[in-house]
């Protein structure tokens, strides 16, 4: 399954609603990607390994995928 995210960095608290990954994480070093990464697992209660961007590491709009094993 793939999805459409904007995310927000430097939000207050982590969500993911309305196709917005809202984190708390800084765009510094890959972090805000990890943290919606780890947002994306934990909402879809999948491994971390099974959640991966396949475009837009570096913009705010990215296109996740999920696959289950």
């Amino acid at each position: 399954m793939r999805l459409t995210i904007r995310v927000i960095p430097n939000a207050k608290q982590e969500k993911l609603a309305a196709g917005k990954a809202y984190v708390t994480a800084k765009p510094v070093g890959g972090r805000a990607n990890l943290a919606v990464i780890a947002l994306v697992a934990k909402q879809f209660m999948v491994k971390k390994s099974d959640v991966r961007i396949v475009q837009g590491k570096t913009s705010r709009i990215k296109v996740v995928e999920i696959t289950s094993r």
